[in-house]
């Protein structure tokens, strides 16, 4: 896992938290029937604007963006999030991540083969990539 691809390249400096799904609690995805409060809040006991960058990807995205954006240090921070496209997505972006901030959209491209071609269609394989920066 990432732990070991960090160790093998030496990185001391990075903590990585890994919050599984609980089946009780009240933040939800969209994944029926699952909660995400601990997954959504596992660093919740990090300080504001501590953290240089954040990657937003898998459950309950619209609900760590909000945590994400609170983490991130407020100038030169960075602040990721995959698959940026979604629909579902639009609100939380637009309601939580400061208008001020730096923001790049990336998407895969290139030398792909018809499978990889299919996931990118039905998957909207977009990332997005902002820096902070004081209002």
């Amino acid at each position: 896992g990432l732990g070991g691809i960090l160790a093998r390249l030496n990185v001391s400096n990075v903590a990585l938290r890994h919050r599984p799904k609980r089946d009780n609690g009240t933040l939800s995805s969209a994944s029926r029937g699952c909660c995400y409060d601990g997954y959504v809040l596992g660093a919740s006991d990090l300080p504001d604007g501590s953290i240089d960058l954040v990657s937003v990807d898998g459950r309950a995205r619209e609900l760590c963006l909000g945590e994400a954006v609170r983490l991130v240090r407020p100038a030169g921070g960075v602040l990721v999030l995959d698959n940026s496209n979604r629909e579902r997505y639009r609100e939380a972006i637009e309601e939580l991540v400061p208008g001020a901030w730096l923001r790049h959209d990336a998407s895969v491209r290139g030398n792909l083969t018809k499978e990889q071609r299919h996931w990118i269609e039905r998957d909207d394989l977009y990332t997005t990539f902002w820096i902070s920066r004081e209002e």
